[in-house]
Protein backbone atom coordinates (compact mmCIF):
# COMPACT_ATOMS: atom_id res chain seq x y z
CA UNK A 1 0.00 0.00 0.00
CA UNK A 2 1.41 3.38 -0.97
CA UNK A 3 0.55 6.52 0.98
CA UNK A 4 0.94 9.84 -0.83
CA UNK A 5 1.06 13.47 0.35
CA UNK A 6 1.40 16.67 -1.67
CA UNK A 7 3.69 19.31 -0.09
CA UNK A 8 4.95 22.44 -1.88
CA UNK A 9 4.37 21.12 -5.42
CA UNK A 10 6.07 17.80 -4.64
CA UNK A 11 4.44 14.47 -4.09
CA UNK A 12 5.88 12.32 -1.28
CA UNK A 13 4.99 8.63 -1.57
CA UNK A 14 5.65 6.16 1.24
CA UNK A 15 6.51 3.29 -1.05
CA UNK A 16 6.10 -0.40 -0.32
CA UNK A 17 8.13 -1.13 -3.46
CA UNK A 18 11.03 0.98 -2.23
CA UNK A 19 10.82 -0.62 1.23
CA UNK A 20 10.95 -4.10 -0.31
CA UNK A 21 13.93 -3.02 -2.41
CA UNK A 22 15.64 -1.75 0.75
CA UNK A 23 14.93 -4.91 2.73
CA UNK A 24 16.15 -7.10 -0.15
CA UNK A 25 19.35 -5.04 -0.39
CA UNK A 26 19.98 -5.29 3.37
CA UNK A 27 19.53 -9.05 3.15
CA UNK A 28 21.57 -9.55 -0.04
CA UNK A 29 24.48 -7.41 1.17
CA UNK A 30 24.23 -8.83 4.71
CA UNK A 31 24.13 -5.35 6.17
CA UNK A 32 24.10 -4.94 9.94
CA UNK A 33 21.79 -2.05 10.67
CA UNK A 34 19.66 -3.51 13.44
CA UNK A 35 17.91 -1.96 15.37
CA UNK A 36 17.49 0.97 12.96
CA UNK A 37 13.98 1.57 11.66
CA UNK A 38 13.89 2.98 8.13
CA UNK A 39 11.08 4.57 6.10
CA UNK A 40 11.32 4.78 2.32
CA UNK A 41 9.91 7.69 0.32
CA UNK A 42 9.70 8.45 -3.40
CA UNK A 43 9.68 12.19 -4.12
CA UNK A 44 8.05 13.33 -7.38
CA UNK A 45 9.25 14.77 -9.57
CA UNK A 46 12.59 14.90 -7.67
CA UNK A 47 14.11 15.61 -4.27
CA UNK A 48 15.82 18.63 -5.88
CA UNK A 49 17.75 19.44 -9.04
CA UNK A 50 20.96 17.78 -7.85
CA UNK A 51 19.95 14.80 -5.73
CA UNK A 52 19.09 11.29 -6.93
CA UNK A 53 18.78 9.77 -3.46
CA UNK A 54 19.29 10.76 0.14
CA UNK A 55 19.48 9.11 3.54
CA UNK A 56 18.32 11.39 6.34
CA UNK A 57 18.61 11.00 10.07
CA UNK A 58 15.24 11.44 11.76
CA UNK A 59 14.76 14.41 14.03
CA UNK A 60 12.72 14.10 17.26
CA UNK A 61 9.42 14.99 15.55
CA UNK A 62 10.00 12.51 12.72
CA UNK A 63 10.73 9.84 15.31
CA UNK A 64 7.56 10.74 17.21
CA UNK A 65 5.20 10.77 14.22
CA UNK A 66 7.02 8.54 11.75
CA UNK A 67 8.41 6.05 14.25
CA UNK A 68 11.67 5.70 12.36
CA UNK A 69 15.35 6.45 12.80
CA UNK A 70 16.18 7.10 9.13
CA UNK A 71 14.33 8.16 5.99
CA UNK A 72 15.62 7.15 2.60
CA UNK A 73 14.30 9.33 -0.21
CA UNK A 74 14.64 8.66 -3.92
CA UNK A 75 13.85 11.09 -6.74
CA UNK A 76 10.73 9.42 -8.14
CA UNK A 77 10.91 10.15 -11.86
CA UNK A 78 14.54 9.01 -11.92
CA UNK A 79 13.84 5.87 -9.86
CA UNK A 80 11.05 4.93 -12.29
CA UNK A 81 13.53 5.10 -15.21
CA UNK A 82 16.42 3.18 -13.65
CA UNK A 83 17.03 -0.46 -14.44
CA UNK A 84 17.14 -2.96 -11.59
CA UNK A 85 20.95 -2.98 -11.44
CA UNK A 86 21.19 0.80 -10.99
CA UNK A 87 18.33 0.74 -8.47
CA UNK A 88 20.19 -1.84 -6.40
CA UNK A 89 23.41 0.17 -6.39
CA UNK A 90 21.62 3.43 -5.55
CA UNK A 91 19.69 1.79 -2.70
CA UNK A 92 22.87 0.12 -1.42
CA UNK A 93 24.63 3.48 -1.46
CA UNK A 94 21.90 5.14 0.60
CA UNK A 95 21.71 2.24 3.07
CA UNK A 96 25.47 2.47 3.66
CA UNK A 97 24.79 5.86 5.30
CA UNK A 98 22.78 4.08 8.06
CA UNK A 99 25.07 3.88 11.08
CA UNK A 100 23.62 2.76 14.43
CA UNK A 101 26.25 2.86 17.18
CA UNK A 102 25.70 1.03 20.45
CA UNK A 103 26.59 2.87 23.65
CA UNK A 104 28.77 0.38 25.57
CA UNK A 105 27.66 1.75 28.96
CA UNK A 106 23.87 1.89 28.44
CA UNK A 107 23.36 -0.61 25.61
CA UNK A 108 21.20 1.98 23.83
CA UNK A 109 21.81 2.91 20.22
CA UNK A 110 22.78 6.30 18.89
CA UNK A 111 21.80 6.75 15.26
CA UNK A 112 24.28 8.52 13.02
CA UNK A 113 24.97 9.01 9.33
CA UNK A 114 28.05 7.34 7.89
CA UNK A 115 30.14 9.50 5.57
CA UNK A 116 31.55 8.31 2.26
CA UNK A 117 34.95 6.60 2.43
CA UNK A 118 35.97 8.50 -0.69
CA UNK A 119 33.51 10.27 -3.01
CA UNK A 120 31.50 7.07 -2.72
CA UNK A 121 31.75 3.99 -0.57
CA UNK A 122 34.75 1.77 -1.20
CA UNK A 123 32.64 -1.40 -1.07
CA UNK A 124 30.48 -0.18 -3.97
CA UNK A 125 33.47 0.91 -6.04
CA UNK A 126 35.16 -2.44 -5.44
CA UNK A 127 32.09 -4.44 -6.55
CA UNK A 128 30.48 -2.16 -9.16
CA UNK A 129 33.26 0.11 -10.37
CA UNK A 130 33.16 3.89 -10.47
CA UNK A 131 31.04 4.34 -13.59
CA UNK A 132 27.72 3.66 -11.86
CA UNK A 133 27.68 7.16 -10.37
CA UNK A 134 28.22 8.81 -13.77
CA UNK A 135 25.44 6.62 -15.22
CA UNK A 136 23.03 7.87 -12.54
CA UNK A 137 24.12 11.46 -13.12
CA UNK A 138 23.61 11.12 -16.90
CA UNK A 139 20.18 9.53 -16.41
CA UNK A 140 19.26 12.27 -13.91
CA UNK A 141 20.14 15.04 -16.39
CA UNK A 142 18.13 13.25 -19.08
CA UNK A 143 15.02 12.58 -16.97
CA UNK A 144 14.87 16.10 -15.54
CA UNK A 145 16.10 17.85 -18.71
CA UNK A 146 19.05 19.49 -16.94
CA UNK A 147 22.31 20.43 -18.65
CA UNK A 148 24.94 18.02 -17.23
CA UNK A 149 27.24 21.02 -16.68
CA UNK A 150 24.70 22.31 -14.13
CA UNK A 151 25.10 19.16 -12.06
CA UNK A 152 28.32 20.27 -10.40
CA UNK A 153 27.92 19.12 -6.82
CA UNK A 154 25.48 16.36 -7.80
CA UNK A 155 25.18 14.08 -4.84
CA UNK A 156 23.74 11.05 -3.21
Amino acid sequence: MNNSTQINKKEYVISDELEKFGEDTISEKQMTIIPAKIKYVLVYPAINKKTAGRCMLSNPMTKLFGKCDYIIQMSGDLWDQLDETRRKILMWHELLHVFPVENSKTGEFNFRLRDHDVKDFYTIIKECGIDWFQDIKTMFSSVYDIDPAQLEGFGL
